[in-house]
Protein backbone atom coordinates (compact mmCIF):
# COMPACT_ATOMS: atom_id res chain seq x y z
CA UNK A 1 0.00 0.00 0.00
CA UNK A 2 1.30 3.77 -0.81
CA UNK A 3 2.14 6.08 1.84
CA UNK A 4 0.14 9.37 1.49
CA UNK A 5 3.60 10.96 0.58
CA UNK A 6 4.06 8.49 -2.42
CA UNK A 7 0.37 9.07 -3.93
CA UNK A 8 1.16 12.30 -4.13
CA UNK A 9 4.50 12.17 -5.81
CA UNK A 10 3.11 9.87 -8.49
CA UNK A 11 0.03 12.16 -8.80
CA UNK A 12 2.57 15.13 -9.23
CA UNK A 13 4.78 13.22 -11.42
CA UNK A 14 1.84 12.10 -13.85
CA UNK A 15 -0.06 15.97 -14.17
CA UNK A 16 3.84 17.18 -14.98
CA UNK A 17 3.92 14.31 -18.10
CA UNK A 18 0.56 14.94 -19.03
CA UNK A 19 0.64 18.86 -19.04
CA UNK A 20 4.14 18.98 -20.66
CA UNK A 21 3.81 16.30 -22.79
CA UNK A 22 6.86 14.76 -21.92
CA UNK A 23 8.94 12.01 -24.05
CA UNK A 24 10.91 9.96 -22.30
CA UNK A 25 14.58 10.33 -22.17
CA UNK A 26 16.34 13.37 -21.27
CA UNK A 27 15.67 14.85 -24.58
CA UNK A 28 12.68 15.04 -23.91
CA UNK A 29 13.23 16.62 -20.70
CA UNK A 30 15.67 18.99 -21.84
CA UNK A 31 13.47 19.94 -25.23
CA UNK A 32 10.67 21.35 -22.85
CA UNK A 33 13.79 23.68 -21.42
CA UNK A 34 13.66 21.84 -17.97
CA UNK A 35 16.98 22.42 -15.71
CA UNK A 36 19.69 19.63 -16.48
CA UNK A 37 23.13 18.95 -15.16
CA UNK A 38 25.44 20.86 -16.78
CA UNK A 39 29.66 20.16 -17.25
CA UNK A 40 29.16 16.85 -17.47
CA UNK A 41 32.07 14.43 -19.64
CA UNK A 42 30.39 14.32 -23.23
CA UNK A 43 29.04 17.10 -25.80
CA UNK A 44 27.96 20.06 -24.76
CA UNK A 45 23.99 20.69 -25.47
CA UNK A 46 22.65 23.96 -26.65
CA UNK A 47 20.43 24.42 -23.38
CA UNK A 48 23.83 25.01 -21.75
CA UNK A 49 25.17 28.11 -23.88
CA UNK A 50 21.89 30.04 -24.82
CA UNK A 51 21.09 33.49 -24.00
CA UNK A 52 17.71 33.90 -22.46
CA UNK A 53 17.42 37.01 -22.62
CA UNK A 54 16.77 38.49 -26.18
CA UNK A 55 14.06 40.93 -27.81
CA UNK A 56 11.11 39.51 -28.79
CA UNK A 57 7.66 41.52 -30.02
CA UNK A 58 4.75 40.60 -31.14
CA UNK A 59 2.94 40.04 -34.59
CA UNK A 60 0.93 43.49 -34.49
CA UNK A 61 3.70 45.58 -32.79
CA UNK A 62 5.08 48.04 -35.11
CA UNK A 63 8.60 47.06 -37.12
CA UNK A 64 10.12 50.33 -34.53
CA UNK A 65 9.46 49.39 -31.72
CA UNK A 66 10.36 45.79 -32.48
CA UNK A 67 13.73 47.69 -33.45
CA UNK A 68 14.01 49.52 -30.29
CA UNK A 69 13.47 46.20 -28.29
CA UNK A 70 15.82 44.92 -30.41
CA UNK A 71 18.90 47.37 -29.99
CA UNK A 72 18.36 48.32 -26.61
CA UNK A 73 19.43 44.63 -25.95
CA UNK A 74 22.40 45.00 -28.72
CA UNK A 75 20.83 42.72 -30.73
CA UNK A 76 20.48 43.10 -34.84
CA UNK A 77 17.09 41.29 -34.77
CA UNK A 78 13.89 40.54 -32.94
CA UNK A 79 12.12 37.27 -32.62
CA UNK A 80 7.82 37.85 -33.07
CA UNK A 81 5.91 35.90 -30.35
CA UNK A 82 2.22 35.10 -30.26
CA UNK A 83 0.90 35.35 -26.63
CA UNK A 84 2.51 31.72 -25.71
CA UNK A 85 5.90 33.01 -26.52
CA UNK A 86 5.33 30.41 -29.59
CA UNK A 87 7.85 31.70 -32.33
CA UNK A 88 5.51 32.91 -35.57
CA UNK A 89 9.29 34.80 -37.30
CA UNK A 90 11.95 36.90 -37.25
CA UNK A 91 12.72 40.45 -37.95
CA UNK A 92 16.33 41.44 -39.01
CA UNK A 93 18.13 44.33 -39.60
CA UNK A 94 17.61 44.97 -42.91
CA UNK A 95 13.85 44.82 -42.17
CA UNK A 96 14.33 48.46 -40.19
CA UNK A 97 15.46 50.10 -43.28
CA UNK A 98 11.57 50.80 -44.36
CA UNK A 99 8.13 52.04 -43.07
CA UNK A 100 8.64 51.49 -38.91
CA UNK A 101 5.00 52.32 -38.32
CA UNK A 102 4.20 48.96 -40.37
CA UNK A 103 3.46 45.84 -38.12
CA UNK A 104 5.69 43.02 -37.64
CA UNK A 105 3.55 40.53 -39.16
CA UNK A 106 3.96 42.40 -42.34
CA UNK A 107 7.77 42.11 -42.81
CA UNK A 108 8.63 39.44 -40.67
CA UNK A 109 10.72 36.11 -41.79
CA UNK A 110 7.34 33.39 -41.18
CA UNK A 111 9.55 30.47 -41.35
CA UNK A 112 13.43 30.70 -39.28
CA UNK A 113 15.85 28.21 -38.78
CA UNK A 114 15.26 27.28 -35.48
CA UNK A 115 17.61 24.72 -33.53
CA UNK A 116 16.53 22.37 -30.15
CA UNK A 117 18.09 22.89 -26.73
CA UNK A 118 18.96 19.18 -27.23
CA UNK A 119 21.34 20.10 -30.40
CA UNK A 120 24.58 19.53 -29.96
CA UNK A 121 26.73 22.70 -29.35
CA UNK A 122 29.96 21.70 -32.01
CA UNK A 123 26.91 20.51 -34.69
CA UNK A 124 25.19 24.20 -34.40
CA UNK A 125 28.38 25.80 -34.49
CA UNK A 126 28.90 24.08 -37.80
CA UNK A 127 25.68 24.79 -38.73
CA UNK A 128 26.29 28.75 -38.09
CA UNK A 129 29.66 29.11 -39.91
CA UNK A 130 28.45 26.79 -43.22
CA UNK A 131 25.22 29.63 -43.60
CA UNK A 132 27.49 32.43 -42.73
CA UNK A 133 25.37 33.61 -39.55
CA UNK A 134 26.14 34.73 -35.85
CA UNK A 135 23.14 33.41 -34.65
CA UNK A 136 20.27 30.95 -34.58
CA UNK A 137 16.67 31.04 -32.33
CA UNK A 138 16.07 27.82 -29.93
CA UNK A 139 12.98 26.83 -29.25
CA UNK A 140 11.37 23.74 -27.60
CA UNK A 141 9.64 20.64 -29.99
CA UNK A 142 6.47 22.82 -29.88
CA UNK A 143 7.62 26.08 -30.83
CA UNK A 144 8.18 28.08 -27.68
CA UNK A 145 11.38 30.26 -28.05
CA UNK A 146 13.55 29.77 -25.82
CA UNK A 147 16.63 31.75 -26.15
CA UNK A 148 19.28 32.20 -28.68
CA UNK A 149 22.50 30.68 -29.51
CA UNK A 150 25.72 33.04 -30.79
CA UNK A 151 28.82 31.80 -31.25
Amino acid sequence: MRSQSEGRVAARESWLRRSLRLCAGKNGWVAFGLPVETGQDGPSMLIEQIDRQIPISGSSDSVGEAKRRAETLGFRFCAVVNEEGILLGLLKEEDWQNDLAVAAEKVMDPGPTTLRPSSLFDEAAELLAKRKQNAILVTSSDGKLMGVFRR
